[in-house]
């Protein structure tokens, strides 16, 4: 559980039976309701009970898999079945970046105000997915692309290098996300090495 958010692993019926009479018997305690049209199961194996996805969409929990159109999002985080589905996830966040760009550009900012915009809103949101998922190279060209347009709207235009470069050696101090995602994966690493099992 985390927040108001609940996951739970069933396999069959009998135990979504079970599940739901707890559901309920909390429900009575604490006279809160689940809503189960909010829900959504997804299959965890290749092979799976039909008997329980019939059940559960007969209840209008929502089902998703490999022909769903989009990727589960859980917390934040995508959970794709297929390519098709990862690949959407990056192209609609490409999008959102590419619109709080076309927000910012209408604003007057030095070039230092816009390196401060891009690390504080623009790329927020990948900051949150990269502590869990690692953005394909594809999707960060282009977003460094886009940020370096929108940090230097004028040419000749400083290197990638010297965008990212900290301002106080002599750079603009955009947070280069490719090496962000590196860190927070370090990060990962290092505290799965210090805990003591």
């Amino acid at each position: 559980a985390y927040a108001d958010d609940l996951m739970t692993i069933i396999s069959t019926t009998a135990e979504w039976i079970a599940l739901e009479n707890c559901l309920q018997t909390y429900g009575r305690a604490s006279n809160a309701k689940v809503n189960l049209s909010k829900t959504v199961a997804f299959p965890m194996a290749p092979s799976y009970s039909i008997e329980l996805q019939t059940r559960l969409e007969q209840l209008h929990i929502q089902w998703h898999d490999q022909n769903s159109a989009d990727a589960l999002i859980y917390l934040g985080f995508p959970i794709p079945f297929n390519r098709n589905q990862e690949q959407g996830f990056w192209d609609k966040m490409l999008k959102k970046i590419q619109s709080a760009i076309a927000i910012h550009s209408s604003r007057s900012l030095s070039v230092l105000g816009r390196a401060t915009i891009v690390n504080s809103l623009i790329l927020s949101r990948l900051w949150h997915l990269s502590w869990v998922v690692k953005p394909p190279p594809d999707f960060l060209r282009k977003v460094k692309s886009a940020v370096s347009s929108f940090v230097c709207s004028f040419k000749p235009r400083p290197s990638w290098e010297v965008i990212t470069t900290p301002r106080d050696k002599g750079g603009l101090g955009v947070i280069d996300p490719a090496i962000q995602g590196q860190v927070f994966q370090l990060k990962h690493i290092r505290n799965a090495l210090a805990t003591n099992i």
